[in-house]
């Protein structure tokens, strides 16, 4: 099979890979890494499909790998998310608000909150990670922890 050939076969797969795609990561940026992801591995692996007129059902296969293997990283990202919640002594992490509440923190604070918090990396460690001074990982600590405590007290002021 030419490239061009394998080309053309999935560009004619694209609203198939796109509904697919979107039903099973809820979004347009994860399911165009799978098609992308789908049509790498496809492409390595093409000489082990052995009947090409099998090409279509072929590749929906590798590419719903590649989806659950993209919903397999989004578990792992919310569980550091929540494990990170969890680690803020001022979280309730009983309630799925404290996971709701650090995915609405802008990536600024969010990440330094997952390196340090779930990751375990020191202040300077991650300091050296995100190219920032350990004072401003200090200060970006204090606002996510701040910010996490807000969300989370508004909710439950809300409730009552």
């Amino acid at each position: 099979m030419t490239e061009e050939d394998f080309t053309r076969r999935v560009m004619a797969m694209r609203n198939q890979l796109w509904h697919v795609g979107r039903a099973m990561l809820w979004n347009d940026e994860d399911a165009a890494d799978a098609v992308q992801e789908a049509m790498l591995t496809a492409w390595k692996k093409r000489r082990a499909l052995r009947e090409e007129e099998k090409f279509e059902a072929w590749f929906m296969r590798v590419f719903i790998s590649r989806c659950r293997d993209a919903q397999r990283r989004q578990i792992r990202q919310r569980e550091a998310m929540l494990d990170a919640a969890n680690r803020y002594d001022d979280v309730a992490p009983e309630s799925g608000e404290a996971l709701k509440a650090l995915s609405t923190l802008p990536e600024k604070l969010r990440l330094p909150a997952i390196l340090f918090y779930v990751e375990g990396y020191s202040q300077k460690e991650t300091a050296a990670l995100l190219g920032i001074d350990p004072e401003q990982v200090n200060t970006r600590l204090r606002q996510a922890r701040g910010r996490l405590r807000r969300a989370l007290t508004e909710g439950d002021e809300q409730d009552d």
